[in-house]
This record gives structure tokens, sequence and C-alpha cells, in this order.
């Protein structure tokens, strides 16, 4: 059975950051659960004072064949497939975002493309664009523009236009990058003056 989820960009960082800390765990990085409450405005005054750490190397050596400081990496076959799955759908919605958040890319780590650690299938994740949001976002910016370099509202028709007439004109004129075109236009118009 597949399942299709549909969230937010917070939820996406949330899950984020759970995913790591739960693969991370289960390399015997016992380490991130201080970490985890390094800037939890809930911590005891004096909190950061206390030495945790010894207690995690305990309680890691108590459950797990590691010494203190030591983990296993992410492929090593001791690693439970649970935990490489937990990496691996972090490693595929890390790479989504980061490509729809810079579609122009980058250097970092989650431009690349994921790398199985696991026996399973991959999980796929799709950006998911808000037409309504992104399309009041390019009215708005095609608004500023024409502001800046003079275009009244009446010489273009496409600034004072809600959603669905925007959707209409797109509909009968060839898209949206007409819409933008009719605004880029005037603007040129206008700078020609």
């Amino acid at each position: 059975m597949k399942y299709t989820l549909t969230i937010d960009d917070a939820q996406v960082r949330t899950i984020l950051h759970a995913l790591d800390l739960y693969s991370r765990i289960g390399c015997g990085q016992f380490d991130e659960i201080r970490r985890l409450f390094q800037f939890d405005s809930r911590k005891r005054e004096g909190a950061d004072k206390v030495d945790i750490g010894w207690t995690l190397d305990a309680i890691k050596q108590s459950l797990l064949p590691l010494e203190r400081g030591v983990g296993y990496s992410i492929n090593n076959r001791d690693v439970p497939q649970t935990y490489r799955m937990a990496y691996d759908i972090l490693q595929v919605l890390r790479h989504c975002k980061a490509w729809h958040d810079r579609p122009e890319g980058g250097p970092f780590v989650q431009f690349d493309s994921p790398f199985q650690t696991g026996d399973h299938e991959f999980c796929t994740v799709e950006a998911v664009v808000d037409t309504r949001k992104e399309l009041e976002g390019l009215r708005v910016s095609m608004a500023r523009v024409a502001q800046v370099v003079g275009v009244e509202t009446t010489e273009c028709p496409v600034l004072d236009k809600g959603y669905s007439d925007l959707c209409k004109m797109a509909a009968q004129d060839r898209g949206w990058n007409n819409l933008a075109g009719a605004i880029c236009e005037k603007a040129g118009e206008n700078l020609d003056r």
C-alpha cells in the first residue's frame, strides 16, 4: 500500500529533523540527544553546566557494543534497516526541498542525488506548488514592477484582476507567461518614453 501526505514547509523541516535524529540514534550517536535540547527554552537553570555526555555514553554502551564517542556509519551492516530507511527518506525529502527552494542548485549535499543505504524501495517526493499562492505572488510582483516603471493599472488590465479572472485570462491568452509578458511589454513602453 502507498500513501500520499501533503505537508507545508514547516512540517517538512520538522520531519527532516525527526528522521535525522532517529537515524543518528540508530547509528549510536546518542550525543544528538544533548544537542536536541541545546536551545530548548524549557531547560532547567544551570542545565548547560551539567555534562550528560557520560550518562548518554553509559546508556549507549549498555545497549550497543560501542565505545565512548564511537558510532556506526549508516552503511554499516550492523545498522538495522529501519534506521537506514529513515535516512533514505530524509535524503529524498531533503533533496526535493533543496531543488524546490533553490532551482539553480548549490554546492551542498542536499543537491546530490540520494544514495540508497537500505534494502527497501526508495520513496518518492514531489513538491506541490500552490498555484493560487504562486499566482497571487506573481500578480503582486508584477504590480510592483509596473508601479516602479510607471504603468497604470488602467493601462494594463492584468494588475487589477482577481484569481479567477487571472485564471480565465491565462487560459485564453496561452498561459501565465503571457500575463507576465503583458506587464513587461507595457513596462518597456513606459521606459522608452
